[in-house]
C-alpha cells in the first residue's frame, strides 16, 4: 500500500483501489472557525460534509415537488437529485467538483450514504413479520416463485443471445449475464417503499405484492406474474397491476450496481446504463399502477345500503370504529338505543383502530368469536369484551363480530370501508377526534382520526355518522339493562341526510328507554316542493307509527334566517342525551352565511355548531351522512320510509 503526500496542507493520499484514488482531509481542519476570521469553511470536513448533504436533499426534494403531480416516487426524485451532482453533469464542471465535491470530501460523504443505507434497510427489515415470510400462503408462494424463476429463465436467455448475435461494446457485453441475473432480484424494501407512498399497501394487489415479495426474500415480473394471477380468478387488469407493483425498483438494486461497480464487474459506462434502467423502470411502473388501478372502485355498492331502506325483516348491520376505551361507553349507549329485538336484529361489527407502530405490513385481524367473555390484560381485549357484554345481554336479538386494523392512519380508511362492504353493513360509526374534559373545554385532538373520518365519510359503501362523545359532561350513564332512560332529539331541516337521522331516531324510540323529539325547522318563504313532499311523507309515516306513543314529540318551527336557526338549534344542547342531524342540507336557505365558520367539515354546519365547546351543552351528537353512490346524493324516492314496527295506539 502507497502513501505520499498531495497538497499537504489539506489532503493525505491513504491508498488507491485500481486507477482509484482515496484521500482524506487534513486532521487538523474538521471545523471552521467561519467567514469572519477570512477562513473558507468548505476547506474543512465538517461545513464540507453539511454543505454536500443540504445541496443534495434541497435538489431532491425539488425535484419531487416538480415530479409529484406526475405520480413519480421518491426514489426517482433521489436517483435524479444523485445524478445532478454526480459526474455526468454538474460534476463534470471543474469548478463545482472542485468546490463542492474535492476528492478530499469522498470518502466522508460515502460513508455517510453508506450509514444511511443501512439505517434505511434495517428500519425496513425489523418491521417485518416473520411470519409473512415462513407461511406466507399459497397464493404468494406461487406468485413469488413465478416471478423468480421465471424471470430469471428468460433475461439470462436474452442476455446470453444478446451478447453472441448483436455488437456491443465489451464494456456492456462483459456484465449482460450478471445484469440480467439480477433482474430477478424482488425486494420487499422497494414495493413496500413505493406502494406505501402510493397509499395502496391496504389494497388487496398490494398485501398481495408485499406478501410475494417478502416470500421471495426468503428465496385490502408482468409476464410471469400474470399467468398464475389470472389462473387465481384476478381480473387482467388487476394482473397487470400486480405484475407492476412487483416491478418496481429502488435502493436494493441500486446497492447490487454499486457493489458491482466497486469490484470492476461493472464499468462506469454500464453503471450508468442500469441506473438509468432503474429510474425508467420505476417511473413508468409507478405511473401506470396510479393510472390503471383505483383501490375505491373495489368500494362501490350495487345497492343501497342504508338505514331508511333497510327491508322489513332484516336485520340492521352497524360497523363501529372504536380508537380507544373512552369511545366505548357511547358507542354502547347508542347500540342498545338501536333497539335490536328478535323481529328486526342487530348485527355490530367492530373495528379496532391500532396505529402501526414497529411493522412495515399492516395487517386485519378477523377476532373469533366467543360467546362468553375472555379474561384479557390488553387494550384491545378489554374493548372487545366489553362489546361483547352488550351482545350476551341482547341474546337472540344481537351478534357481535370484531376485527383489528392494525394500520397507518391515513391508509386505515380502506379497511373500515373493506370490512363494511364485505359486512353488508347498513351504517359506519365514527369516533371524533376530539374529547372533552369535565368541564367543557376540550382535551385532546387526534388530527389523523380527522383525516381518517373524513376519508371513510367519502369513500363509505354505505351510510356513515360521526358521533362526538360528551358523556363525561353528563356522566357515565347507560340504558343497558335499563339503568336510565335516553333522551334524543333530531334537528329536521330536510334532505337526504337529515332522512337518514330520523330513519334511524325513528328505529331508537321503539325502545322503552328511550324517547325521542323531533324539532323540524321550516324557512319562512319558498323552497324545493318536492324535497318538501318527499319529507313531509316520511315524518307523516313516523308520526304515524308513532300514534299514542308517550315517549315521541314532535315540534315545527318557523325560521326566518340562518340566525334563527343557529339560536334555535343551540339552545337544544343541554336537554338531552343524544342529538342527530344530518351532515348535508342541499341548498338550504336556512345556512346562508353559516359555511364560512365551519371548523369541522365531517360534522356540517349545524353538527359543528352543536360541537363547540361549552359546559352547558352536554349531549353527545351523531351527524349522520347517507349513502352517497360515487360521491353523489342518490336520487331520492317519494315512498315513504317502512318501519318494522307496529304502530302505537292510544288507550
Amino acid at each position: 500500500m502507497a502513501s505520499q503526500t498531495m497538497n499537504a496542507s489539506a489532503n493525505i493520499v491513504l491508498d488507491s483501489v485500481g486507477n482509484r484514488t482515496l484521500v482524506c482531509h487534513d486532521p487538523h481542519k474538521i471545523s471552521s472557525n467561519g467567514l469572519w476570521t477570512n477562513e473558507n469553511p468548505l476547506n474543512y470536513s465538517t461545513p464540507l460534509l453539511l454543505m454536500q448533504l443540504s445541496l443534495v436533499s434541497l435538489t431532491s426534494m425539488l425535484i419531487d415537488v416538480i415530479i409529484k403531480p406526475l405520480g413519480q416516487s421518491t426514489i426517482v426524485s433521489q436517483i435524479f437529485g444523485g445524478i445532478i451532482f454526480g459526474a455526468s453533469l454538474l460534476g463534470h464542471v471543474a469548478s463545482v467538483g472542485a468546490v463542492f465535491f474535492p476528492p478530499r470530501g469522498q470518502i466522508i460523504f460515502e460513508t455517510f450514504s453508506t450509514f444511511g443505507l443501512m439505517f434505511f434497510l434495517f428500519s425496513v427489515a425489523v418491521k417485518m413479520d416473520p411470519k409473512m415470510m415462513i407461511r406466507p400462503g399459497w397464493k404468494p408462494a406461487i406468485l413469488g416463485l413465478s416471478a423468480v424463476f421465471t424471470t430469471l429463465v428468460f433475461s439470462l436467455l436474452l442476455a446470453f443471445a444478446l451478447k453472441r448475435y448483436a455488437s456491443l461494446d465489451p464494456s456492456v457485453a462483459k456484465p449482460l449475464p450478471v445484469i440480467a441475473a439480477a433482474q430477478c432480484l424482488l425486494s420487499f424494501q422497494n414495493v413496500a417503499s413505493v406502494l406505501t407512498e402510493l397509499k395502496m399497501i391496504q389494497t388487496d394487489l398490494g398485501r398481495l405484492a408485499v406478501s410475494s415479495a417478502m416470500f421471495c426474500d426468503l428465496i385490502v415480473k408482468v409476464g410471469a406474474v400474470m399467468l398464475p394471477a389470472c389462473y387465481m380468478d384476478l381480473k387482467i387488469q388487476e394482473s397487470f397491476v400486480l405484475g407492476l407493483m412487483m416491478n418496481v425498483r429502488g435502493l436494493s438494486e441500486l446497492v447490487l450496481y454499486n457493489l458491482f461497480l466497486d469490484v470492476e464487474v461493472l464499468k462506469p459506462e454500464a453503471f450508468a446504463l442500469c441506473v438509468v434502467s432503474v429510474i425508467l423502470v420505476t417511473a413508468i411502473t409507478t405511473l401506470l399502477i396510479k393510472l390503471l388501478y383505483d383501490p375505491s372502485s373495489r368500494l362501490t355498492p350495487v345497492r343501497r345500503r342504508t338505514i331508511q331502506h333497510c327491508k322489513r325483516g332484516t336485520e340492521l348491520r352497524i360497523l363501529v370504529c372504536i380508537h380507544n376505551q373512552e369511545n366505548v361507553p357511547a358507542m354502547v349507549n347508542l347500540l342498545e338505543a338501536s333497539n335490536a329485538t328478535e323481529e328486526s336484529p342487530v348485527t355490530v361489527i367492530a373495528v379496532l383502530l391500532i396505529e402501526l407502530v414497529g411493522r412495515a405490513n399492516p395487517m386485519l385481524i378477523a377476532h373469533q368469536s366467543h360467546r362468553l367473555l375472555q379474561p384479557s390484560s390488553s387494550r384491545s381485549g378489554r374493548i372487545i369484551n366489553a362489546l361483547r357484554q352488550y351482545e350476551l345481554c341482547n341474546e337472540a336479538c344481537v351478534t357481535f363480530q370484531s376485527f383489528s386494523s392494525i394500520s397507518q392512519f391515513d391508509t386505515m380508511h380502506e379497511d373500515v370501508c373493506r370490512v363494511a362492504l364485505d359486512q353488508n353493513t347498513n351504517i359506519i360509526i365514527l369516533p371524533f377526534h376530539k374529547q372533552w374534559e369535565i368541564d367543557g373545554s376540550i382535551g385532546s385532538v387526534n388530527r389523523a382520526i380527522q383525516n381518517m373520518n373524513a376519508q371513510v365519510i367519502e369513500k363509505a359503501p354505505c351510510s356513515v355518522a360521526v358521533l362526538v362523545d360528551r358523556t363525561t359532561l353528563r356522566g357515565s350513564r347507560t340504558i343497558l339493562n335499563g339503568q336510565s332512560s335516553y333522551h334524543v332529539a333530531v334537528i329536521f331541516i330536510g334532505g337526504a341526510d337529515d332522512a337518514e337521522s330520523l330513519s334511524y331516531a325513528a328505529r331508537m324510540v321503539m325502545h322503552p328507554h328511550v324517547s325521542l323529539t323531533v324539532f323540524r325547522f321550516l324557512f319562512l318563504g319558498s323552497d324545493n316542493m318536492r324535497e318538501r313532499k318527499i319529507d313531509n311523507n316520511l315524518i307523516d309515516e313516523i308520526r304515524h307509527v308513532n300514534i299514542g306513543n308517550e315517549r315521541f314529540a314532535y315540534q315545527e318551527e318557523i325560521i326566518r334566517d340562518s340566525v334563527g336557526l343557529a339560536a334555535s338549534a343551540t339552545r337544544l344542547g343541554g336537554s338531552f342525551d343524544l342529538i342527530l342531524v344530518g351532515r348535508n342540507h342541499q341548498e338550504s336557505p336556512l345556512l346562508e352565511g353559516l359555511g364560512a365558520w365551519i371548523g369541522c367539515p365531517e360534522l356540517g354546519v349545524i353538527g359543528d355548531m352543536l360541537a363547540e365547546p361549552d359546559s352547558e351543552r352536554t349531549a353527545s351528537i351523531l351527524v349522520v351522512q347517507q349513502q352517497r353512490l360515487k360521491g353523489k346524493v342518490m336520487k331520492r324516492i317519494s315512498k315513504p320510509v317502512v318501519i318494522d314496527q307496529e304502530p302505537f295506539h292510544a288507550t
